[in-house]
């Protein structure tokens, strides 16, 4: 089986290759057995669509590639990225099947933290999997202050081999960072590494949304690490590229150039909430998977790419993802037991999920323009908007641990959703989905 998903993210070409090997030792439990290896590949800025309809798109110039997954599984131009956008982000989200307020990292490629005396701090994204951050905290933090499940846990449980290549926090990010992570602090390996590295008024017109700590808890971006968490978070105008300086001696922003810039060096700045970054393509081909080609008919974002790739293998992982198995793609008899007796309950409810929790579902959109409008008006509508968005945010906590345990229940446990369940939970989401909405209208007039 092979699963690809193009993140379209500013940034380097990563290409990550995850393996499963074929040998006795490794025990998939897929449909009849068929799936021997998984070849999982991320791209970084590679376009499904045509940027100019008269130059090809990037996947029109792979043709085999591109034909292989059209021909033998299913390719989905309605696919979506987290927020915000970025390529760390991504590749973590897709990696775990949470979003960054689960695996620590919910601002990429870097994120600001406060240190214990109240100035700011930055980090990088991109460190190994099992990091210290520069807040003291893992660098892939989960809701309980812990480490983050890693990703080939199912898959090493099982027997299985896993390696990887040049994808987000599975491999040697930084050196000397990670050296001193995986090998230890004055090991022979770190010691060396050290030494060879030691021998050698615009702001309107660039913010064009703006969320505070309680709409970034919606949109999943605040984790267990309080020092991570921003006051404001700016979704730029997509015209200009942004980057944290620190360069010697630290300039703090003191001149508008030091932190805000158009980058020569980048053709296209492609935003942090904009269709161009949030909408990407998913491909999956292999056993199991319907012969589909280009089938864009369902909403799914990067936390669908990791239950959906298990549930085909017959794996489990020991948490419950925040994404959900997308049985539209699968063959009948690879189904996992609980969503084939009653796929049309599990479908229906899992689509209105979608749309209530993912970071670009309907809500996560239309909060966050209430969200920017509130906080560049008065102190009164401002003040207002925060005493309706605490209970919104309970609201859709309360909802969304419901359903998608119920999810998890059909596509791991054997538990098929009733449909006195999709009416019950499914009306409630998108009763407050379509309340949001009107908020994100009236704020708008």
């Amino acid at each position: 089986m092979k699963a690809f998903s193009g993140a379209t993210a500013l940034g380097l070409l990563l290409l990550g290759v995850t393996t499963q090997s074929a040998s006795a030792a490794c025990q998939l439990n897929s449909s009849g057995g068929k799936v021997k290896r998984v070849v999982n590949i991320v791209f970084d800025n590679v376009h499904l669509r045509r940027d100019n309809p008269n130059v090809p798109s990037h996947m029109e110039q792979m043709p085999n590639l591109f034909n292989f997954l059209h021909d033998n599984g299913v390719i989905s131009g309605n696919h979506h990225d987290p927020l915000i956008s970025h390529t760390a982000h991504d590749i973590d989200t897709a990696l775990t099947g949470v979003y960054g307020d689960r695996n620590g990292i919910p601002v990429a490629n870097s994120y600001g933290y406060f240190k214990p005396d109240g100035s700011v701090g930055f980090n990088s994204s991109f460190l190994y999997w099992t990091a210290v951050a520069a807040d003291g905290k893992p660098q892939m933090l989960d809701e309980f202050g812990k480490t983050a499940p890693a990703p080939w846990v199912a898959y090493t449980r099982a027997g299985c081999d896993v390696g990887a290549f040049s994808v987000a926090n599975i491999e040697f990010e930084r050196l000397p960072d990670d050296m001193t992570t995986f090998y230890g602090a004055g090991s022979t390996v770190d010691t060396a590494v050290r030494g060879e590295l030691a021998s050698s008024d615009p702001a309107t017109q660039l913010s064009q949304l703006l969320a505070d700590r309680a709409e970034m808890k919606l949109l999943h971006m605040l984790t267990a690490s309080p020092a991570r968490a921003p006051t404001l978070t700016m979704f730029g105008n997509d015209n200009y590229f942004f980057e944290t300086v620190s360069k010697p001696p630290a300039t703090a922003c003191q001149q508008q150039s030091d932190c805000v810039f158009v980058g020569p060096s980048f053709a296209w700045n492609h935003g942090d909430y904009q269709q161009e970054i949030t909408r990407t393509w998913v491909a999956i081909a292999g056993p199991g998977v319907q012969r589909l080609g280009r089938d864009d008919a369902v909403f799914t974002d990067h936390a669908d790419v990791r239950p959906t790739i298990v549930a085909l293998l017959g794996l489990k992982d020991d948490y419950v993802h925040e994404g959900r198995v997308v049985a539209e793609w699968m063959q009948p008899q690879a189904l996992p037991s609980g969503i084939a007796k009653a796929q049309a309950n599990f479908t229906e409810l899992a689509t209105v999920f979608k749309q209530l929790d993912a970071p670009v579902g309907d809500l996560g959109r239309a909060s966050l323009v209430w969200a920017n409008k509130s906080i560049t008006g008065t102190n009164q509508t401002y003040l207002a908007y925060l005493k309706q968005m605490d209970g919104i945010i309970q609201q859709r906590q309360d909802l969304a641990f419901k359903i998608k345990n119920t999810l998890h229940a059909a596509a791991f446990a054997g538990q098929p959703v009733d449909l006195g369940t999709v009416d019950s939970l499914g009306n409630q989401a998108q009763d407050l989905i379509n309340k949001v909405n009107t908020l994100a209208e009236g704020a708008s007039n």
